[in-house]
């Protein structure tokens, strides 16, 4: 059982005064540095080792909160990404996922947790399926980045579904 002390200093390095949840909303993933979470929650550094292992692990357990907190269903995933994806948008991550939605890291480690964690649950799936579905999943983002396509993975998600469960053959038929 966890506690009081270390709740309680959990609790100060994800939302406490300027904590980390303030930081995504004010600077770039990629330069957040444990100093700076360290600083906004008033701890040490080391007190910030004790509780995670590094920015990414306290990114993670940001998600997997709101996964919890907000009710994302999940259940839907393999079958439409994007409209999880829009779900994941319009949660209590929305402000952070505007900010941060041009940082390479913050979009990787996104898409890392919630779509390849996830679907790593789907024990019905088979590990060629799924890695199939990361790598169809991880193209579409790439294919609107090198294309200069104007689809927004978070407001255009039925469309990308589409585009995801049909291929490009899609777009020739619309």
């Amino acid at each position: 059982m966890t506690d009081l002390r270390t709740k309680r200093t959990r609790a100060m390095i994800l939302n406490g005064f300027n904590g980390f949840n303030a930081l995504m909303q004010q600077k770039q993933f990629t330069k957040i540095t444990v100093n700076d979470i360290a600083a906004a929650a008033f701890i040490n550094r080391s007190t910030f080792y004790v509780h995670f292992t590094d920015k990414y692990e306290l990114l993670e357990t940001v998600f997997q909160g709101v996964l919890d907190q907000d009710a994302i269903d999940t259940s839907t995933l393999y079958e439409h990404p994007f409209r999880m994806l829009a779900q994941i948008k319009g949660s209590s991550l929305k402000n952070m996922i505007q900010y941060q939605a041009h940082d390479t890291e913050f979009v990787s480690a996104f898409f890392d947790f919630f779509v390849e964690r996830l679907i790593d649950q789907r024990t019905e799936i088979s590990e060629l399926d799924k890695c199939f579905f990361i790598g169809r999943v991880n193209a579409i983002p790439r294919w609107i980045q090198r294309t200069n396509q104007k689809f927004n993975i978070f407001t255009d998600y039925d469309k990308l579904d589409d585009i995801f469960n049909q291929g490009a053959k899609h777009l020739a038929t619309n």
